[in-house]
């Protein structure tokens, strides 16, 4: 029986997405007086899981209390991710007397990746897995709320009403998840949430206040105190994305306003002039805005005269913890004798190919590294960039050594830096 055992902290999230990739048997959440309800709540959501309450802050509670409930007949699992740092420690120490595997979970630049540690031979190897789609808004939904209802909208909808549903129309039809008119259950009237939104393929997600706008920015200033209040702690915590979206150009006020409580501000989103969709400038506005905050490039396609297996594992790291994979597409072998239009033709044939690659990934957020003979790369990279496709290149200090009489050239790479 595989039986992870977890420590609660403030956020569900790093708790759920580990327990829904790893599917053990069995869970067991270490929690505090503090993390009392999410653990409750975890518990309600996610089958075969138990709760031990511990000692945060006192390191011979948590390992009492653990080593009172492991046996050898079962293989374990420790996140230690949640929780305080000393609860960490304690898991770490038991995970080594055991010969167990533990894991993290680092959420950063929207993407979700865990890192699990084993033991062999007495060593300590390291495994990074992206983590695919797991959540859905519900899921979300639940994971912070005591519950939800969606709230009843009238049949004669204002043209407020109406604008909010061709923006969730538009993010529906595009690649998003959304659940409208969300209210939180036993919390009065104090919050209604126009919509939550995930971008599929994605365990991000977002909150939206949906304004037609006005003179006086009444509407703005509402959504403005709606996406505050989500923001707290009791509601969808402070890590949640929100955006302020509105038909009209906000002002400089408001719009620094929105700013300053870490809102994504998307004005200007104005629909047709039969009211029936968004205009087409608006529609691409609006859903690049949102993948660029909510998604994560997918590939890194390496063209360049050195494959992923020839760089430095600084390099490397430094890949994946941006990229899901890296792909290695072969630099061409460019003449000398070739003229600037032949060159440019290889470099459209070599977007084809690339083209190709993104196609085959399921995302329209992949990168190119590009580095190598330089018309060719000034030609495809201006090919990329009209695509808004992201190219980079490696950046490294060139360290020059003398051994033997004879000069040796190293490169230690330093950074990816855009086109």
């Amino acid at each position: 029986m595989k039986v992870l055992i977890s420590i609660i902290g403030e956020q569900p999230i790093p708790n759920i997405l580990p327990v829904l990739y790893l599917k053990p048997d069995k869970n067991i959440f270490l929690y505090s007086t503090t993390t009392e309800k999410i653990a409750e709540k975890l518990g309600k959501l996610l089958p075969n899981s138990y709760k031990e309450k511990v000692e945060p802050y006192d390191l011979q509670n948590i390992l009492t209390k653990v080593h009172q409930f492991i046996n050898q007949d079962e293989q374990y699992l420790f996140n230690i991710t949640g929780g305080t740092k000393i609860m960490s420690i304690a898991l770490y120490q038991i995970s080594t007397f055991k010969k167990s595997e533990f894991v993290y979970l680092q959420s950063e630049g929207n993407k979700s990746i865990l890192y699990k540690y084993k033991y062999e031979n007495d060593n300590i190897v390291l495994v990074k897995d992206a983590l695919p789609e797991l959540i859905n808004v519900d899921l979300y939904l639940k994971a912070h709320l005591p519950d939800y209802s969606i709230f009843e909208i009238s049949e004669n909808q204002n043209s407020g009403r109406r604008y909010e549903n061709v923006v969730i129309n538009t993010l529906r039809n595009n690649g998003f998840e959304v659940i409208a008119n969300v209210k939180p259950k036993g919390e009065g009237n104090k919050l209604e949430i126009d919509a939550v939104i995930r971008l599929k393929g994605t365990n991000n997600v977002a909150v939206a206040e949906i304004k037609i706008g006005d003179k006086e920015e009444k509407g703005p200033k509402s959504g403005i105190d709606q996406l505050a209040l989500a923001g707290q702690r009791e509601y969808l915590g402070i890590y949640t994305n929100r955006f302020l979206i509105t038909s009209r150009q906000l002002s400089k006020h408001i719009k620094e306003l929105a700013i300053a409580h870490k809102m994504i501000v998307v004005d200007g989103i104005e629909q047709n002039r039969h009211n029936e969709n968004l205009t087409a400038e608006s529609q691409v506005k609006l859903i690049q805005k949102f993948k660029e905050k909510l998604s994560w490039p997918v590939m890194l396609i390496n063209l360049s005269n050195h494959p992923k297996n020839k760089w430095t594992e600084k390099q490397l790291s430094t890949a994946l913890r941006k990229y899901k994979s890296i792909v290695d597409l072969s630099f061409p072998n460019i003449s000398p004798n070739a003229n600037s239009n032949q060159v440019k033709k290889k470099a459209e044939s070599y977007w084809n190919k690339i083209l190709q690659l993104i196609k085959s990934s399921n995302d329209n957020y992949n990168a190119v590294h590009l580095m190598g003979e330089f018309t060719f790369v000034f030609h495809l990279a201006t090919i990329l960039k009209k695509k808004k496709i992201p190219v980079i290149v490696s950046t490294t200090n060139r360290i020059v050594e003398e051994k033997d009489g004879k000069k040796i050239v190293t490169f230690n790479f330093v950074r990816f830096r855009e086109y």
